[in-house]
């Protein structure tokens, strides 16, 4: 039994599937019509870059509490887009963060259809401890404590995203993280001297690894400026395309890399479980048999105080004592969407909302 077994109850990869078409189809099943569904909605078309419309499934349970007929999901690349559809009234709710235009977040902050709430998701840097110099610890703890992360929250961030001081963010189930690493420039300098590097000498240029996207060149940009100031190192951006930066980061084939995480479920373990040394989402090529016994120990523990403590132990040693990764802000949840025309939309860390319960409650009014 693990304490967060009904969340995983309710995460998507336990949803009911029919086992007869999947035995049938194989990896096709998908594909399978009409598609078979357990769910508040049955698939009645799927068109590859237009529009999934899901219709109520009129078998359902509880039907009767299902509040729309007729759901359509858009495909959208472009954020612009997908707020001029929105303020156009084609289109109803933007969830997706990816079609949410940030840098006009200034602006759209101030309308009464942004709704910005606290997510359990977290941006931060993979070190990858395999390299040197990375695979000093001194020198990881120097480039975090370094960097003032409110300069980036505040800077760059426009939708109230908070600076971080740990990997599990704040509101995390029966959960406290640990004081993670201080912003303190002149005990990082002391770091990267003991490492070798008084005053950055010697120290090797190295890359940062992102994905291309505007965001996450800015951040660089002033993680670049704070080491160059703070520690005299040089860093160079290496930006590429979302396949190759993905491939790069399963292969630890970088030094440093842009990251982020978000919590498939309301507890710590959805964060901490992913740095065990076996796990794939691990990627920075760090092993601790020290963490994954805490890990293991609070994944079988039922009392929640002794829980929490062992896995404030587990991030302790990630964050603070073997600086793997640095967080650098919390994001913020964002959705568009009007209030007085959709309902059952509430915000919640995990950023879920059930279809069954989004109602529109008036056509669309064309604006003027």
């Amino acid at each position: 039994m693990a304490a967060f077994f009904l969340d995983l109850c309710a995460f998507q990869t336990l949803a009911v599937v029919h086992r007869k078409t999947i035995e049938t189809h194989g990896d096709r099943w998908l594909m399978a019509r009409p598609f078979p569904s357990s769910g508040c909605y049955t698939l009645e078309e799927w068109n590859m870059n237009d529009k999934v419309r899901l219709r109520k499934n009129q078998r359902h349970w509880d039907l009767a509490n299902i509040q729309s007929d007729v759901i359509d999901l858009i495909h959208l690349e472009s954020a612009m887009t997908a707020l001029n559809l929105f303020e156009k009234r084609q289109a109803d709710i933007i969830w997706d963060k990816t079609l949410i235009p940030m840098e006009l977040m200034d602006v759209l902050k101030e309308r009464s259809y942004v709704h910005t709430f606290s997510y359990l998701a977290t941006y931060f840097v993979r070190f990858n401890v395999t390299r040197a110099p990375f695979n000093d610890s001194r020198v990881r703890k120097a480039l975090t404590m370094s960097v003032d992360k409110r300069r980036i929250a505040g800077r760059i961030m426009k939708a109230g995203e908070k600076p971080a001081s740990t990997l599990v963010p704040p509101g995390a189930a029966d959960y406290e993280g640990p004081a993670g690493l201080p912003y303190d420039p002149p005990a990082a300098r002391r770091l990267l001297a003991e490492a070798g590097y008084p005053g950055g000498k010697g120290f090797p240029s190295f890359q940062y690894h992102s994905n291309s996207a505007k965001q996450h060149e800015q951040v660089a940009v002033e993680l670049q400026a704070m080491w160059r100031q703070e520690l005299g190192i040089v860093m160079e951006m290496r930006n590429v395309e979302w396949k190759v930066y993905l491939a790069d980061q399963n292969a630890v084939n970088y030094e440093l890399s842009r990251s982020a995480w978000v919590g498939d479920y309301n507890d710590a373990n959805t964060f901490l479980d992913s740095f065990m040394s076996q796990n794939a989402n691990n990627r920075t090529g760090w092993k601790s048999p020290r963490y994954d016994a805490l890990m293991r120990e609070a994944n079988q523990a039922l009392d929640r105080r002794r829980r929490a403590g062992l896995l404030q132990e587990a991030e302790k040693l990630l964050i603070v004592d073997d600086a793997v990764l640095l967080p650098l802000f919390y994001y913020a949840g964002i959705n568009f969407y009007r209030p007085e025309e959709i309902s059952g939309i509430w915000d919640n860390l995990v950023d879920e909302h059930p279809l069954y319960a989004v109602k529109k409650k008036r056509p669309n009014v064309a604006p003027r």
